[in-house]
């Protein structure tokens, strides 16, 4: 049984790596599991300890066991049910840490033409039971005009856009509420943080007009979620995570916010260090809003804490879900498990192939058994409770992968950080009923 025991503030923690029991221990249970941990029987923890051997039994029985009503579900690994169309390689900012080559991805500037659109649903329909189409780029409301036909065309498939905000107009978005279309926009920050890193081609901030876009949604009651970045301008601006996060929270409970993750520039990048306190924060500011039953949803951590406290815990296989469950599809066509995926050999081939849906399954079983956890050279303590692993943050080693050195230095404690906070909450219920208003 693999297990993590943590002690933090004189209070003991536990965790099943293998099941996602979480418990709250006391100081003998702490010192049967630690040595449980390095592998004593319980006979062998009895004899070191003297505490009685039937206890100890008892205890990593209580531990090993999952509490009634609580089933752990495998990956449903293969099995589509969401397609992201890349509707623009294009974009019409150059923020300071694009990770996207200013959109292109490596790529000829291009907009998806409505021909390959619906060519890419209707074969991701052949392949699975396709429930939402995310509408990426670049920017994707470059190429509103397909976004339209999409939408228009599948009215009973769920059609998500991922925006920078920076074009909406009161047609769209009224287009948006309309069509009930979840619409995320990348905000930053306050102006001083947000136009320090996301501008115009030009070098020209992009705060004040994304404002507008704000306001454009408010008018129009259509709810939408922000994605932000966490960057080294936001400390050197003065602002720490939390300082960010209370401004956008006055906008909307529900944040995608994540730290710059693959940009080498040390005025953008965070160190370890600032890693850490960066992660610590947004977990502390997040149990903090669940504690005083105020709604929050932010993405990462409310994922990881749904997967463990909720009754059906999701045992992961392949790095990030999405690459088991979706296919992205680039404006010639070509497929691939992710966009961040665009090799040749993670290739599912070119929609416009004959043979594309016949060969689908076999490529599959190609090219996913390389993007399971099982391929990493080395798998920290915390890698089991990771509900995703971004590519972006492996580093290839040949045909294996290893976690870049910041995920290695920084997991460990936020990862304990987390575990300890979800310990000291008794009654979940509250947590999932504000949840499902978000």
């Amino acid at each position: 049984m693999q297990m993590k025991v943590i002690k933090r503030n004189n209070n003991y923690t536990a965790v099943n790596l293998e099941n996602l029991n979480l418990f709250r221990i006391d100081e003998t249970e702490a010192r049967i599991l630690s040595l449980h941990e390095k592998g004593l029987s319980p006979s062998d923890i009895a004899q070191e300890t003297g505490i009685p051997q039937d206890i100890c039994e008892k205890t990593l029985e209580i531990f090993s066991t999952l509490p009634p009503g609580v089933q752990l579900v495998q990956e449903s690994a293969g099995i589509l049910d969401e397609l992201l169309l890349m509707v623009a390689v294009d974009c019409n900012m150059a923020c300071r840490y694009c990770y996207g080559d200013g959109g292109t991805y490596q790529r000829e500037r291009t907009l998806m033409d409505t021909e390959t659109a619906f060519k890419a649903v209707d074969t991701a329909l052949s392949l699975g039971d396709i429930k939402v189409i995310t509408l990426f780029g670049g920017e994707p409301l470059l190429n509103f005009e397909v976004i339209r036909e999409v939408v228009l065309k599948y009215p009973d498939i769920v059609c998500g856009i991922i925006s920078n905000g920076t074009i909406m107009t009161r047609e769209i978005a009224q287009f948006l509420k309309e069509h009930k279309i979840p619409f995320t926009v990348s905000l930053d920050g306050p102006p001083e943080v947000h136009d320090a890193v996301r501008y115009y081609r030009d070098g020209k901030g992009t705060h004040a007009r994304i404002m507008k876009t704000i306001k454009m949604l408010k008018e129009v009651d259509l709810p939408f979620a922000i994605e932000a970045t966490f960057t080294k301008q936001a400390l050197l601006h003065g602002y720490s995570a939390r300082d960010v996060l209370d401004y956008l929270y006055e906008f909307t409970p529900t944040i995608n916010f994540a730290a710059v993750a693959v940009v080498d520039d040390p005025d953008v990048r965070l160190t370890p260090e600032e890693l850490i306190d960066f992660r610590t924060e947004v977990i502390d500011f997040t149990f903090d809003k669940i504690e005083k039953g105020e709604i929050i949803n932010i993405f990462d951590i409310t994922a990881l804490i749904t997967r463990i406290a909720s009754p059906q815990r999701t045992m992961p296989q392949v790095f990030c879900p999405y690459h088991a469950r979706r296919i992205a599809v680039f404006p010639n066509g070509d497929a691939y498990p992710c966009y961040l995926l665009s090799q040749d050999k993670y290739k599912y081939g070119n929609v416009f192939d004959p043979d594309f849906v016949e060969k689908f399954p076999r490529k599959t079983q190609e090219i996913i058994p390389h993007l399971c956890r099982d391929q990493l050279t080395y798998s920290p303590w915390f890698t089991p409770l990771l509900t995703h692993i971004c590519v972006s943050t492996l580093v290839c080693e040949g045909d294996k992968f290893s976690l870049n050195k910041d995920v290695i230095t920084a997991g460990p404690e936020v990862m304990e950080h987390l575990l300890y906070r979800m310990s000291r909450i008794r009654n979940w219920k509250p947590f999932f009923e504000t949840l499902s208003h978000t």
